[in-house]
Formats: structure tokens, sequence, C-alpha cells
């Protein structure tokens, strides 16, 4: 693609979004050369370094602008070759002594008999945003200045640790651009600790925490948990998923691989490199880890999983669980299927939401009731973030028609903030460790679709853009 047509490339990709599959690059999955092996479904990452690489320039034009912003446009279509991956988890004997997941019935399917969700005094730029907008400012600030995903661990002694996918590393320049050789990775955490000092965290020499198995593949994160593995003590758990560069690597030739779950040491600096990295079921064509709620969340002992499916518009969620925190037991994940009950064959699950986004979150609500909450996919590059509510983690979900909506994303649009056409928004979920009573907090991202790599594409000349944004509102029973 020469670089004279750059001009026209956010239109192009506005219409792309709206009827095609998969339009990102990732830039930092285009020279990656880590391998890992796989022994008995267990990922070993190779102590090999990625090779270095900067954000695209224009002597490259089809590297364009990042992240996860073009993942709502995924049609989920995995390779027929890489559908079936061979889990190789047999369950130990600790495994085997914990409760299995078989059958449930929902406690409650009548939602319209409980109290519903009602929102209220939305307030932006809720905190953390300005201890994240002063940190990427810095002037000597070599980490994080601008990403997506957002997603939230809190860690047992109070710390916060913030999960990434793409991600802009500094310093940014004098004037407070960024400059066009900017680094970019493909995923990295951010620490906040009780006082508010935040440390970002990469791989070795700045790259992605999770390396690329192979070239030309890289990894976006989902959500995760402090999880405690075969009653030993606490680890960090989180899912990611792996995308490739399919057929010549145009824009269009990108596919989603599999999920996996990568395990984290607690304490320290560990958080720089997985100790161990499981495969998770991959073949039903779902991107899980979208949302996780912990046992401790769900009253019930299990973990929940939850998971998006579909195109661009009206993704659909699925929901896994799993007894207990450990993510890598694959061999005790269940499905919710038709009825409201539980089976180990991903292949059943069924879709218990229409027009999620690929994240989102679960979290309970008013004694025993939950929440949903995503951006609305129902309408493309729509600004609306909406609620759903039932008796269940698992579902059925409703929306309180009228009432439903939490949010609308101020910067989105033309009409938007920005006064930008090629500006949006995406991928809002609720932070629980943020709430303070009945006011809680959620984040969104935002992005530009203006594929220009110079000092005038929109997430150079203003790195203000590609930022998490905070709100928090209050939520009362109606």
């Amino acid at each position: 693609m020469p670089a004279s047509s750059s001009l026209h490339l956010a239109y192009i990709r506005y219409l792309l979004l709206l009827f095609l599959h998969l339009v990102h690059v990732s830039t930092s999955a285009a020279d990656a050369g880590a391998v890992t092996q796989q022994y008995q479904g267990r990922i070993d990452i190779d102590p090999v370094p990625e090779p270095q690489h900067h954000a695209p320039t224009l002597q490259h034009p089809e590297a364009t602008v990042p992240n996860i912003a073009i993942r709502e446009a995924i049609t989920t279509t995995i390779p027929g070759p890489k559908a079936a991956i061979n889990m190789g988890n047999t369950p130990s004997a600790s495994d085997a002594e914990q409760p299995k997941a078989t059958t449930s019935r929902p406690r409650s399917s009548n939602n319209t008999q409980q109290p519903r969700p009602s929102i209220q005094d939305p307030q932006p730029h809720a905190s953390p945003e300005p201890l994240f907008t002063t940190y990427a400012s810095q002037p000597t600030n070599a980490g994080w200045t601008g990403a997506d995903s957002t997603f939230s661990i809190p860690l047992p002694d109070g710390r916060i640790l913030w999960l990434f996918s793409d991600t802009y590393l500094g310093p940014l320049s004098a004037n407070g651009t960024r400059p066009t050789n900017a680094r970019m990775i493909n995923n990295c955490f951010m620490l906040q600790t009780s006082d508010n000092n935040l440390t970002t965290i990469t791989g070795a020499d700045r790259t992605a925490i999770m390396p690329p198995p192979a070239a030309g593949h890289w990894y976006w994160v989902g959500d995760g948990l402090v999880s405690v593995i075969d009653g030993s003590g606490e680890v960090v758990q989180m899912v990611f998923q792996e995308f490739e560069r399919a057929g010549d690597g145009g824009l269009l030739q990108i596919k989603f691989v599999r999920n996996v779950v990568a395990t984290f040491d607690l304490g320290g600096d560990s958080f720089s490199r997985p100790v161990r990295v499981d495969p998770l079921p991959s073949a039903a064509e779902t991107m899980w880890g979208g949302a996780v709620m912990t046992a401790a969340r769900s009253g019930d002992g299990y973990t929940y999983i939850y998971g998006a499916r579909g195109d661009a518009l009206n993704k659909t969620m699925r929901v896994a669980r799993v007894s207990g925190t450990d993510l890598s037991r694959v061999g005790e994940w269940r499905f919710l299927r038709a009825g409201g009950e539980w089976t180990a064959e991903e292949s059943e699950a069924i879709d218990v939401v229409t027009g999620v986004a690929n994240e989102f979150s679960v979290t309970p609500w008013n004694d025993g009731q939950f929440v949903l909450v995503s951006q609305d996919s129902f309408v493309p590059f729509s600004n609306r973030i909406l609620i759903w509510y039932g008796s269940n983690p698992f579902g059925p979900f409703e929306r309180w028609e009228g009432h439903d909506e939490v949010y609308r994303m101020p910067e989105v649009g033309v009409w938007g903030s920005y006064g930008d056409a090629d500006v949006v928004g995406y991928n809002a979920h609720v932070h629980p460790e943020l709430q303070e009573g009945d006011r809680w907090t959620m984040s969104y991202n935002v992005n530009s679709m203006d594929g220009k790599i110079g000092e005038d594409g929109d997430n150079y000349r203003d790195p203000s853009i590609y930022r998490p944004r905070f709100v928090s509102f209050r939520i009362v029973p109606s």
C-alpha cells in the first residue's frame, strides 16, 4: 500500500470494520521470532528474547494503527488445523478431589421479579484516570503512555495489577506529541501501589510480557485473577488470546488461533515473565477471557470465564466455569448448555447474551444478583455502554428497556469531544476493587481508526486519544 493512500485509509478501514474480518495488523508480531514448545498440554516459553522493534514507519504503511479496537470486527474463524488443539491435560489426583462442575440449575430465571439496576450520577475522569494521565505525560517516562484492554487484578497486598494489550511506550516528545518511532508492544502490565505509584512492567528489553509463540503471531490479554494451584501458594493467572498473520499478511489476513492461560508468581518483579502457559479450550471459535468472575465473587465456589463469539455486530457471550480458582485445570472446565446444564463439551456451549463487545464485565450486585456491563454491539461503533441484570452469574440476563444505558462515551465520532470521525470507543468493564458503596467505577478504551503513521496521525499528534477512560456511577435497585 503506497504511503499516498494513507489519507483515505481511515474511511476504507471504517467500511472494512463493518463488513469484513480481522483488519488489525500487529506491529509487534511482524518480526517476532521467539518459539514455544508444547509438552503434555503445557506451553514452555522459549528463553530467547524477542527481537527489538518499533512502531511502524511510513516505509511500512501496511503495518498500521494498533490494536484491538479493530478486534471488534473479528469473525472468529479458526483455520482447520488450528481448531483441534490437543489439550493433553489429564486431571491430577488433586483435580479429582475437587467438586465437579457437572449439572446446575439456575437459582431463578424470573428476573422481572427481581430489583432492576438504576444508574445514577455518572462522573467522568474518575480515579485512576488522572493518575494514568500524569504518569504518561512525564517527560522522563519510558514506560506506558497509552494502551487498551485495561483489565485489573486486585492483589492480596493492596496493589492493583493492570493488564493492557497493544501499548505505546514512552517517552513522549517535549511538545507532548508521540514520536513516530515510539515503541509499541502487544501486551504489558502496570502495577499500582496503595499510595498510587505506577510502574510499567514489560518483558526483557521492553518487549511484550507474553513473547510471541512464532513468527507472525502475537498475544492480546484477557481478564485474570489471583489463583491457588493444587493447594499451594497464590499465583496470578490471566487469559491471553493468540492471533496470527495468515495468507499474504495483508490487512484482512489475520485469524484467531487459540486461548491460553499464563501463570505468574505473585510478588516482586516476577510479573515480567510467566512461569507457565497452558492451552485453553479454543475449538468452538470462542475467545475466552473477555471477563472473569472469581469464585469469591460468584458465591458458589466456581470461577466463571466469559467469552465472545461472532461478527462485528451482535457478538454473543458464552459462559464457562471451573471449580475453585485454577484456570489451568482444563479438564475441569464446564460450559453452559441449553437447559441451564453444564457440559464438558465446548461445542455444546450456548449463546447467553447477544450484543456484547469482545471485553465486558459480570459483577455481583444487590446481594444475590449480577450485572453485565458492555459496550453496545448492536450498532457499529456505538458510543453507548449498556447494562443487563440477572439472578445468576451465568444468566439469563435481561435489559431494562429505556433504563439500560450506563453511559455514552463522549469522545466518539465527528460529534464527539475530539470532533474526529475516526475516534472510537470500545470494551467497557467494571473494576469491582474500586467500588465504594453503591458507587462503581468502569473503564473503556478510546482509539483512532486513522491509519496515518506520522506527525499528523491521530495517535501521534495527540497521545491523549489512545488511553483508557474511567467513569464512576451509582447503581441502585429500582
